[in-house]
Protein backbone atom coordinates (compact mmCIF):
# COMPACT_ATOMS: atom_id res chain seq x y z
CA UNK A 1 0.00 0.00 0.00
CA UNK A 2 2.87 2.39 0.80
CA UNK A 3 4.38 1.69 -2.63
CA UNK A 4 1.06 2.52 -4.28
CA UNK A 5 0.80 5.76 -2.31
CA UNK A 6 4.33 6.75 -3.29
CA UNK A 7 3.64 6.00 -6.97
CA UNK A 8 0.36 7.92 -6.82
CA UNK A 9 2.21 10.90 -5.33
CA UNK A 10 4.91 10.71 -7.99
CA UNK A 11 2.24 10.56 -10.70
CA UNK A 12 0.49 13.59 -9.23
CA UNK A 13 3.70 15.63 -8.99
CA UNK A 14 4.66 14.72 -12.56
CA UNK A 15 1.20 15.63 -13.84
CA UNK A 16 1.25 18.88 -11.86
CA UNK A 17 4.47 19.96 -13.57
CA UNK A 18 3.38 18.77 -17.01
CA UNK A 19 0.00 20.50 -16.93
CA UNK A 20 0.89 23.74 -15.13
CA UNK A 21 4.45 24.67 -16.03
CA UNK A 22 3.92 28.05 -17.76
CA UNK A 23 7.35 27.90 -19.42
CA UNK A 24 6.13 25.14 -21.74
CA UNK A 25 2.80 26.81 -22.59
CA UNK A 26 1.71 29.76 -24.66
CA UNK A 27 -0.38 31.23 -21.84
CA UNK A 28 -1.06 34.80 -20.84
CA UNK A 29 0.38 35.67 -17.44
CA UNK A 30 -1.29 38.04 -14.97
CA UNK A 31 -0.52 39.25 -11.46
CA UNK A 32 -2.64 37.50 -8.83
CA UNK A 33 -4.04 40.89 -7.77
CA UNK A 34 -5.55 41.24 -11.27
CA UNK A 35 -7.46 37.94 -11.14
CA UNK A 36 -8.17 37.48 -7.42
CA UNK A 37 -8.77 39.48 -4.27
CA UNK A 38 -6.27 38.68 -1.51
CA UNK A 39 -7.57 38.79 2.07
CA UNK A 40 -5.65 38.53 5.35
CA UNK A 41 -6.88 36.60 8.36
CA UNK A 42 -7.09 37.64 12.00
CA UNK A 43 -7.63 36.45 15.54
CA UNK A 44 -10.20 37.84 17.98
CA UNK A 45 -8.95 38.57 21.49
CA UNK A 46 -8.75 35.32 23.45
CA UNK A 47 -9.45 37.30 26.64
CA UNK A 48 -13.03 38.00 25.60
CA UNK A 49 -15.16 34.86 25.85
CA UNK A 50 -17.95 36.51 23.83
CA UNK A 51 -15.72 36.33 20.76
CA UNK A 52 -15.41 32.53 20.85
CA UNK A 53 -17.45 29.34 20.58
CA UNK A 54 -19.83 30.83 18.04
CA UNK A 55 -20.83 29.36 14.70
CA UNK A 56 -18.25 30.92 12.37
CA UNK A 57 -15.57 28.47 11.21
CA UNK A 58 -12.06 29.74 12.01
CA UNK A 59 -9.00 27.98 10.58
CA UNK A 60 -5.39 27.86 11.79
CA UNK A 61 -2.31 26.60 9.88
CA UNK A 62 -1.87 23.70 12.31
CA UNK A 63 -5.12 22.17 11.07
CA UNK A 64 -3.69 21.83 7.55
CA UNK A 65 -0.64 19.88 8.73
CA UNK A 66 -0.96 16.51 7.02
CA UNK A 67 -4.22 17.55 5.37
CA UNK A 68 -4.54 15.61 2.10
CA UNK A 69 -7.96 16.64 0.79
CA UNK A 70 -8.54 19.66 -1.40
CA UNK A 71 -11.52 21.14 0.44
CA UNK A 72 -11.87 21.73 4.17
CA UNK A 73 -15.36 22.23 5.59
CA UNK A 74 -14.90 22.24 9.36
CA UNK A 75 -12.49 23.74 11.89
CA UNK A 76 -11.41 22.89 15.43
CA UNK A 77 -12.43 26.30 16.77
CA UNK A 78 -15.27 28.68 15.97
CA UNK A 79 -15.68 32.37 16.58
CA UNK A 80 -18.80 34.45 17.16
CA UNK A 81 -20.25 37.29 15.11
CA UNK A 82 -18.85 39.65 17.74
CA UNK A 83 -15.42 38.05 17.41
CA UNK A 84 -15.49 38.54 13.65
CA UNK A 85 -16.63 42.14 14.03
CA UNK A 86 -13.95 43.05 16.55
CA UNK A 87 -10.95 41.53 14.78
CA UNK A 88 -9.18 41.73 11.44
CA UNK A 89 -10.59 38.33 10.46
CA UNK A 90 -12.77 38.25 7.33
CA UNK A 91 -15.64 35.91 6.56
CA UNK A 92 -14.50 34.27 3.34
CA UNK A 93 -16.92 32.68 0.87
CA UNK A 94 -16.88 28.97 0.07
CA UNK A 95 -14.43 28.38 -2.75
CA UNK A 96 -11.75 30.70 -1.34
CA UNK A 97 -8.21 29.35 -1.79
CA UNK A 98 -6.42 29.29 1.57
CA UNK A 99 -2.62 29.53 1.74
CA UNK A 100 -0.62 29.47 4.96
CA UNK A 101 1.75 32.41 4.79
CA UNK A 102 3.82 31.64 7.91
CA UNK A 103 4.62 28.84 10.34
CA UNK A 104 4.91 27.30 7.76
CA UNK A 105 4.50 28.82 4.32
CA UNK A 106 2.80 26.55 1.82
CA UNK A 107 -0.10 24.58 3.29
CA UNK A 108 -3.06 24.83 0.94
CA UNK A 109 -6.78 24.09 0.94
CA UNK A 110 -10.01 25.39 -0.50
CA UNK A 111 -12.80 26.55 1.81
CA UNK A 112 -15.66 24.07 1.45
CA UNK A 113 -17.91 26.41 3.44
CA UNK A 114 -17.82 30.09 4.46
CA UNK A 115 -15.05 30.55 7.06
CA UNK A 116 -12.47 32.87 8.54
CA UNK A 117 -8.78 32.20 9.16
CA UNK A 118 -6.19 33.48 11.57
CA UNK A 119 -3.41 35.84 10.54
CA UNK A 120 -1.23 32.95 9.34
CA UNK A 121 -3.03 32.91 5.98
CA UNK A 122 -3.29 34.76 2.71
CA UNK A 123 -6.68 33.96 1.17
CA UNK A 124 -7.65 34.25 -2.50
CA UNK A 125 -11.15 35.01 -3.74
CA UNK A 126 -10.89 34.35 -7.48
CA UNK A 127 -12.62 36.32 -10.19
CA UNK A 128 -14.51 33.32 -11.59
CA UNK A 129 -14.65 34.83 -15.08
CA UNK A 130 -10.86 34.79 -15.28
CA UNK A 131 -9.53 32.22 -12.82
CA UNK A 132 -10.87 28.88 -11.64
CA UNK A 133 -10.22 28.51 -7.91
CA UNK A 134 -8.99 24.92 -8.18
CA UNK A 135 -6.69 25.92 -11.03
CA UNK A 136 -5.11 28.51 -8.72
CA UNK A 137 -4.95 25.93 -5.90
CA UNK A 138 -3.01 23.48 -8.07
CA UNK A 139 -0.77 26.20 -9.51
CA UNK A 140 0.18 27.32 -6.00
CA UNK A 141 0.95 23.71 -5.10
CA UNK A 142 3.38 23.62 -8.01
CA UNK A 143 4.99 26.83 -6.71
CA UNK A 144 5.42 25.90 -3.02
CA UNK A 145 9.22 26.25 -3.02
CA UNK A 146 8.98 29.59 -4.83
CA UNK A 147 6.39 30.81 -2.31
CA UNK A 148 8.67 29.79 0.56
CA UNK A 149 11.55 31.71 -1.04
CA UNK A 150 9.45 34.89 -0.81
CA UNK A 151 9.25 34.62 2.98
CA UNK A 152 10.91 37.36 5.02
CA UNK A 153 11.46 37.84 8.75
CA UNK A 154 14.01 37.31 11.51
CA UNK A 155 11.96 35.34 14.06
CA UNK A 156 9.97 33.36 11.48
CA UNK A 157 9.57 33.79 7.76
CA UNK A 158 6.32 35.18 6.43
CA UNK A 159 5.12 36.03 2.94
CA UNK A 160 3.46 39.43 2.73
CA UNK A 161 0.20 40.31 1.04
CA UNK A 162 2.09 42.64 -1.32
CA UNK A 163 4.47 39.85 -2.36
CA UNK A 164 1.58 37.44 -2.93
CA UNK A 165 -0.35 39.94 -5.03
CA UNK A 166 2.64 40.36 -7.36
CA UNK A 167 2.99 36.64 -8.15
CA UNK A 168 2.53 35.85 -11.84
CA UNK A 169 -0.16 33.27 -12.52
CA UNK A 170 -1.00 31.72 -15.90
CA UNK A 171 -4.47 32.49 -17.20
CA UNK A 172 -5.46 30.18 -20.07
CA UNK A 173 -9.13 30.05 -21.08
CA UNK A 174 -11.57 29.01 -18.35
CA UNK A 175 -12.37 25.89 -20.40
CA UNK A 176 -8.68 24.93 -20.49
CA UNK A 177 -8.41 25.59 -16.75
CA UNK A 178 -11.36 23.29 -16.05
CA UNK A 179 -9.89 20.50 -18.20
CA UNK A 180 -6.58 20.68 -16.33
CA UNK A 181 -8.37 20.77 -12.97
CA UNK A 182 -10.32 17.61 -13.88
CA UNK A 183 -7.08 15.70 -14.61
CA UNK A 184 -5.29 16.90 -11.48
CA UNK A 185 -8.32 16.36 -9.23
CA UNK A 186 -8.57 12.75 -10.40
CA UNK A 187 -4.89 12.15 -9.59
CA UNK A 188 -5.23 13.86 -6.21
CA UNK A 189 -8.38 11.91 -5.32
CA UNK A 190 -6.70 8.62 -6.18
CA UNK A 191 -3.90 9.34 -3.70
CA UNK A 192 -6.41 10.49 -1.06
CA UNK A 193 -8.40 7.26 -1.45
CA UNK A 194 -5.23 5.18 -1.00
CA UNK A 195 -4.38 7.08 2.18
CA UNK A 196 -7.92 6.56 3.49
CA UNK A 197 -7.66 2.83 2.81
CA UNK A 198 -4.33 2.70 4.65
CA UNK A 199 -5.88 4.51 7.64
CA UNK A 200 -8.82 2.07 7.76
CA UNK A 201 -6.50 -0.94 7.57
CA UNK A 202 -4.44 0.44 10.47
CA UNK A 203 -7.59 0.99 12.54
CA UNK A 204 -8.72 -2.57 11.80
CA UNK A 205 -5.30 -3.98 12.69
CA UNK A 206 -5.15 -2.01 15.95
CA UNK A 207 -8.68 -3.12 16.84
CA UNK A 208 -7.91 -6.80 16.19
CA UNK A 209 -4.64 -6.51 18.11
CA UNK A 210 -6.32 -4.87 21.11
CA UNK A 211 -9.08 -7.51 21.14
CA UNK A 212 -6.52 -10.30 20.88
CA UNK A 213 -4.61 -9.05 23.94
CA UNK A 214 -7.87 -8.39 25.79
CA UNK A 215 -9.03 -11.96 25.24
CA UNK A 216 -5.78 -13.32 26.65
CA UNK A 217 -6.01 -11.30 29.89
Amino acid sequence: NDDLIQKADELFQSLLYKELNPASKDWEMKKIKDVATVKNGGTPSTKNKKYWNGKILWLTPKELSGFEDIEISDTERKISDEGLKHSSATLLPAGTVLLTSRAPIGYLAIAGAPMATNQGFKNFICDSKLLNNKFLYFFLRLKIKYLQSLGRGATFTEISKTAVEKIDVPVPSIETQKQIVAKLSAAQNYKTQLLAQKSKLKELFDSVLAKSFSDKL
